[in-house]
């Protein structure tokens, strides 16, 4: 294995220090690997690689955060996006297979030997999952490595109930941003292992697949986390309490307002930033964006994220065969491994209060600005138009709205504000949780009741 200290100037220590004192945006350069440095977000750090050549897209490339990601791994993606810069290729592709260096093992195991943790992460799960396009597939694959990389040694069917109370012990004492971490966050951990697993399990039992006998079955018996103890259910509550209050809500006008002022400045930049192109920089074959009802695909994006209160990933996902005589039919992506997954059916509708278009409109214009497309991915890859953007996409222009309309919201609260509204005024809570792709109204019960009108009253004006 190469030493670390060769690969990067870069130490935990260093880093620690670093965390601890920076201020957002500052960063921390490796005096080893030109453009490998660490930048202090607002509640962390992350390892980043800018790349240094003038003749390439200068913009920086985040590798992963410093407390799911090890130098090392680190360090070696950022000389694998070097090299791959360097020969014309893109650097992001180095995120998007696995790491050249192995710096999970400690003992040599069989090579060829699939039926080891550590041999099926690195040769069909972390392929398996980018070929699949799991939009966070690379988050997956960084908190594999850092949580379970000490059980890559052993036989999948070989993990015990003990191995996970013992790393749940560990995580459990775990400071993040000086506080203990809530039970949720350990959950969300442990259920990437058990998607490890799953999709073993679901390669072994084809019968004519490579993979058949890998694992048949999962290797614990029984649940393998322990459940919530009473002072972390207190603390969830108390945070789930305080999100639904803050999250879960009907934005007021005067906010939705400022979100299309903003978009139309949005727009209206991206326009004049083109045709500064076209006159100045001689880039005429450049298509006038000034002609286009969208100049950019973040407002149809938006207008959908409300109209419909979809999941921003369900949106990304959206097909022109989706929408037939003036509906949308899709599957839930989160249920798409169910048995039964979620179907989805809205009625596009052309009604519009304070937006300037109405969700058909927005529709419409799209697909004339399009090119009138019948099938293929509404918001496809700038790049290859065959694949749909990722599910992160959105986040850089979103932040760019947000400046634009003078406050902070996510765009998840699309979602909130569509479930809230729709309570609100009365809509039967499982029409609700059809229409944005749950299966039942338990998530509802939970988290928006408070929009639900009270018919007590009513009730007894009947009596």
């Amino acid at each position: 294995m190469v030493s670390l200290r060769k690969i990067s100037s870069l130490t935990d220590s260093s880093i620690a220090k670093f965390d601890a004192n920076a201020s957002p945006k500052d960063t921390l350069p490796c005096l080893k690997i030109s453009g490998f440095k660490v930048i202090k977000n607002l509640h962390s750090s992350s390892f980043i690689f800018r790349p240094t050549s003038r003749s390439t897209k200068r913009t920086p490339i985040t590798i992963g955060s410093t407390h799911k990601i090890t130098i090392g791994v680190a360090a070696n993606i950022a000389l694998e996006m070097i090299e791959l810069n360097n020969t014309g290729g893109d650097p992001k592709d180095a995120l998007r297979k696995p790491t050249k260096t192995k710096t999970t093992r400690a003992i040599s195991i069989p090579e060829n030997d699939l039926t080891y943790l550590g041999n099926f992460f690195e040769q069909v799960y972390t392929p398996y999952v980018h070929d699949n396009e799991y939009g966070s597939a690379q988050n997956n694959i960084n908190l594999i490595q850092l949580e379970f990389g000490h059980l890559f040694r052993k036989k999948m069917s070989e993990l015990t109930v003990k191995d996970i109370e013992d790393w749940q012990d560990s995580i459990e004492k775990r400071l993040c941003n000086g506080k203990l971490l809530v039970y949720d966050t350990i959950k969300r951990k442990y259920d990437t292992l058990l998607g490890l697993l799953s999709i073993a399990i679901d390669l072994s039992n084809k019968p004519t697949g490579k993979y058949a006998g890998l694992l048949y079955e999962s290797p614990f018996k029984f649940r393998a986390l322990r459940g919530a103890s009473h002072a972390q259910k207190r603390e969830y509550e108390r945070r789930r309490k305080e999100i639904d209050k803050l999250s879960r809500r009907i934005m007021d006008d005067g906010e939705l307002s400022s979100i299309e002022n903003a978009l139309k400045t949005f727009n209206t930049d991206i326009v004049n930033a083109r045709t500064r192109s076209r006159l100045h920089a001689a880039r005429l074959y450049l298509p006038d964006l000034a002609l286009k009802a969208f100049a950019h695909w973040m407002l149809p994006f938006i207008y959908l994220c409300y109209y419909t209160g979809l999941r921003p990933n369900d949106i990304l996902d959206l097909r022109w065969e989706d929408f037939y005589n003036g509906k949308l039919v899709i599957t839930a992506n989160k249920s798409r491994h169910y048995q039964e997954p979620i179907i989805i059916r809205q009625f596009i509708s052309d009604q519009k209060r304070l937006f300037d278009y109405s969700c058909k409109e927005v529709l419409d214009l799209w697909q004339i600005d399009c090119g009138n497309p019948t099938t293929g991915w509404v918001f496809p890859s700038d790049n290859d138009k065959s694949k749909r953007l990722g599910r992160d996409a959105y986040k850089t222009s979103w932040k760019t709205i947000q400046k634009l309309a003078g406050f902070k919201i996510h765009v998840y609260s699309f979602r909130h504000h569509f479930i809230s509204y729709q309570l609100f005024v009365g809509t039967d809570k499982l029409a609700v949780a059809r229409l944005v792709g749950h299966k039942t109204t338990r998530m509802i019960d939970e988290h928006y009741s408070h929009h639900m009108p009270s018919r007590a009253d009513d009730a007894m004006n009947q009596m």
